[in-house]
């Protein structure tokens, strides 16, 4: 067994700490001298990266070589726990059954300092996206696939549907409702797709699962039916944009880097599916259709190893595209009273994100609304800036760079937080 040398330490400020709040990790030992620290977890929940990489026998590693100042310190921010990575990944199969799919609250991340081949100190630091103040419920039917979070006092307060991406399961959008109702927002994680009794595929998705969310949330004592937000990522940003041209009730907007347009459906996890992502009231929303040509562009950029084909693929068909549909596809948020906060990066390699929102928010002020419309673009931080202080194993696929997404990742947490806390004023 080794020995542990006790003149080392390893102090983490706060002693349990939010998933998304900074901490302060002070490392002490003698003067000038290099170490090496350690931080493993096997019980992280990816949301992130590869949806199968579960939370239970996934290991997650980062090693930081140290040099000691004169004084004998280090510090070192929560930036440590966004560069970990994944060595030892446990694909999982999907539970299909919402009952059985773990909230994932909270991880521990073992702190390991050494020198040379020996430990000289350690400690176990716990990350919490929700601790036990917060109350769920599981919401199971063929109309509506959900879980909620909400504060145990039940005081009235603004509520926020939540919503992932082309995944679209729960587990990432709980992870997100989850620390915005610690910031005290009643939740509602929503189930678009990928499970039981909602749709297998990305396709034709009825708009109705978001109309009887705001339904079902409205009838909560503790919610104020007049203060309801909505969060979406990705094209989960799409589906939210969508969702406020339908539904007046939805007050405020964050559509973290979106699509301000409808595209085709997507089934088998890669094939599109010749219909429209979304339905309302059984009628397919107008989209637009990816070609044959812009498709074999596609598999061309591939086949060169080309990081922007995907998002080359939808600049082509969104701008250049003849499809008589096309008029029609883009979401007209010009026509709704929401505000919304719109957010990309200039560097997004799964669609141009900035360039929908820069052509949303223009539109926006074309129409003397931009006092409603906020939006953010970050440079070189890719597709992934959803919570801060979160590993991002693939963030170079994504087309950012974890330099700048750290940062970027950050601040429009920060942005969104804020946004939704106007809902508390708005009269």
């Amino acid at each position: 067994m080794m020995n542990i040398v006790k003149k080392y330490q390893i102090k983490i400020t706060p002693e349990i700490s939010f998933m998304d709040e900074e901490v302060r990790i002070e490392i002490v030992g003698n003067p000038e001298e290099s170490l090496q620290l350690q931080l493993i977890t096997t019980d992280y929940y990816n949301i992130n990266g590869d949806l199968r990489i579960m939370d239970e026998g996934s290991q997650w590693e980062n090693v930081i070589e140290i040099k000691l100042d004169s004084d004998g310190l280090k510090t070192l921010d929560a930036s440590v726990f966004t560069t970990m990575h994944i060595v030892n990944g446990n694909k999982s199969k999907l539970e299909q059954d919402l009952a059985r799919v773990k909230e994932n609250r909270k991880c521990h991340i073992a702190f390991k300092l050494s020198k040379g081949n020996t430990i000289v100190a350690q400690n176990l630091h716990e990350r919490v996206f929700c601790d036990d103040t917060i109350v769920s419920e599981n919401i199971i039917s063929d109309r509506l696939l959900a879980r909620y979070f909400t504060g145990s006092n039940y005081d009235k307060r603004p509520a926020v549907i939540v919503v992932s991406g082309s995944d679209g399961r729960i587990e990432k959008a709980q992870a997100i409702a989850q620390c915005l109702a610690m910031k005290g927002f009643s939740t509602l994680a929503l189930c678009y797709f990928g499970m039981k009794h909602v749709p297998d595929n990305l396709d034709r998705i009825p708009m109705e699962y978001l109309e009887n969310a705001i339904v079902w949330l409205s009838k909560r004592q503790e919610v104020d039916a007049d203060r309801i937000g909505i969060y979406g990522r990705s094209k989960g940003g799409e589906m939210v944009l969508l969702g406020a041209t339908l539904f007046p009730q939805i007050k405020y907007v964050v559509a973290n880097t979106p699509s301000s347009y409808i595209h085709e459906g997507i089934i088998g996890g890669s094939r599109t599916s010749g219909h429209s992502s979304w339905s309302f009231k059984e009628k397919e929303m107008h989209f637009i259709k990816v070609s044959k040509g812009s498709l074999f562009r596609l598999v061309i950029g591939m086949i060169k190893k080309n990081p922007r084909a995907f998002r080359e693929l939808y600049k082509f068909v969104t701008w250049k595209n003849t499809n008589a549909n096309f008029p029609n596809a883009r979401i007209k948020i010009e026509k709704c009273n929401a505000s919304f906060l719109l957010i990309a990066s200039n560097t997004d390699s799964i669609w141009p994100s900035d360039m929908y929102i820069e052509e949303a928010y223009q539109i926006m002020k074309d129409n003397k609304k931009e006092k409603n419309c906020k939006k953010l673009i970050y440079a070189g931080a890719g597709h992934m800036l959803t919570l801060p202080y979160q590993p991002i194993p693939n963030c170079e696929e994504y087309g950012g760079s974890i330099e700048k997404g750290i940062p970027a990742t950050t601040d429009s947490w920060r942005e969104t937080v804020q946004f939704f806390k106007q809902m508390q004023y708005d009269k």
